[in-house]
């Protein structure tokens, strides 16, 4: 335990990718984290896809021929439909990500860069408090996640049933068709979890990295002094500030010093543009299959009796799915909140004392960030928390409509 927890502590002379280490390997297990060296890269391609075809896919088919008989009963419907939605996400998850290895291998890439890294201890705490709000958020979520597949693994067995309504071709309920079938169900589910887990945790990190860098960029706006001293000490132009002389060249300086931080809000901007283009669409994929699920699994919740099995399942279901989409929208909101502080972080630094040409350069600064950076879901809907609660307000919705509608044919 104490190894896993020191992949998320970040130490002296540790790159930020190091914090990757625990969903990078779980990924790379289920055959879609992207090769960074060249060595047998076709072979495990192969096993990537091998392994979503033979699990992934296969038990999601056999969940689409059972919709089929059962479309026109919507209690079957609702009780099968809810897993089939997880299941066709995590489906076009997978494809997502085998058809954008190369843009997910650059974002890796660029945490790796030398301008991201956090260039002393103060910087390195900066970065751990937003690494530990992260790993917080990762852990609850697949505990969630582990207590949903658990039960859905154990529970079913007792009852000897199938964990998960499916059409196949044999009878399912006779050995050994209903041991395979049951392996093969708990497997797909299994890979669903991995997927979800370890590739949301991996969007997340870069959303908290991306908060970061905005808040490692406010800290050095508000000390813009201290910065412009240390640099020209290290340039050897001041030996120190104490004399009048050298602040008069410090706030001379000041205006080197903002470009240096344009520069590095800029290489924000477009990291943030890089990962948006992944995360987009995931994220709407995500958003679309969280609202439905929510609805069925509201639904399904309403007229299962609530000492049954399977209303735990439900329970640690929706537990789960909550967490995912809640995790996206918090840890967005925490990008909008760094960054909307930009503007406000230089003006409390001492400008009043820097030349004119400063204080102009600073206010054109000032309004060219103030509006916040944004992790979009399709360009059209923005990871927050006010966001979440909409989903929950218009999951709450529909679901009142099918009660009612429930109700009316009772």
């Amino acid at each position: 335990m104490e190894r896993l927890l020191n992949t998320f502590q970040l130490n002296d002379g540790d790159k930020l990718t190091k914090i990757l280490t625990v969903p990078g390997f779980a990924l790379k297990l289920i055959g879609v984290w992207p090769q960074i060296d060249k060595s047998n890269r076709i072979g495990y391609k192969f096993y990537g896809i091998f392994l979503y075809l033979s699990i992934m896919l296969l038990h999601t088919l056999s969940q689409v021929a059972a919709l089929t008989l059962v479309y026109n009963n919507l209690d079957l419907l609702i009780e099968t439909i809810y897993v089939f939605l997880t299941n066709a996400a995590v489906c076009f998850k997978t494809v997502y990500y085998f058809r954008n290895q190369k843009l997910y291998k650059s974002i890796i890439e660029t945490l790796d860069e030398e301008v991201f890294q956090p260039k002393n201890s103060h910087q390195r705490r900066i970065v751990q408090k937003f690494v530990n709000i992260w790993r917080d958020a990762f852990l609850f979520y697949e505990i969630a996640a582990i207590l949903s597949v658990g039960s859905w693994a154990i529970y079913p067995m007792l009852k000897r049933t199938l964990p998960f309504v499916s059409w196949y071709p044999f009878d399912s309920t006779k050995s050994p068709y209903f041991e395979l079938m049951y392996i093969h169900q708990i497997a797909s589910i299994q890979y669903a979890a991995f997927l979800n887990i370890m590739g949301d945790s991996v969007l997340g990190a870069i959303m908290m990295c991306c908060a970061a860098f905005c808040a490692i960029l406010n800290d050095n706006l508000r000390n813009m002094y201290g910065v412009t001293k240390e640099n020209l000490i290290k340039l050897g132009k001041i030996a120190d500030d104490s004399s009048d002389r050298a602040k008069e060249i410090i706030y001379d300086n000041y205006t080197g010093t903002l470009v240096k931080f344009i520069d590095y809000h800029r290489r924000i901007l477009a990291f943030t543009q890089h990962c948006n283009s992944l995360s987009d669409t995931l994220s709407m994929c995500q958003f679309a299959a969280t609202l439905l699920t929510l609805i069925t699994v509201m639904y399904r919740l309403s007229i299962v009796s609530p000492t049954s099995g399977e209303f735990f399942n439900l329970v640690s279901f929706q537990t789960a799915i909550c967490l995912q989409i809640s995790m996206f929208c918090c840890l967005g909101d925490f990008v909008i909140v760094e960054s909307m502080e930009i503007s406000q972080a230089i003006y409390e630094s001492d400008w009043y004392n820097a030349p004119i040409s400063f204080q102009k350069n600073m206010i054109i600064f000032m309004s060219c960030t103030a509006r916040p950076i944004q992790f979009r879901a399709l360009r059209f809907f923005i990871l927050s928390i006010e966001t979440f609660g909409r989903i929950l307000r218009s999951a709450w919705s529909y679901f009142a409509v099918l009660r009612q509608h429930h109700q009316n044919r009772q």
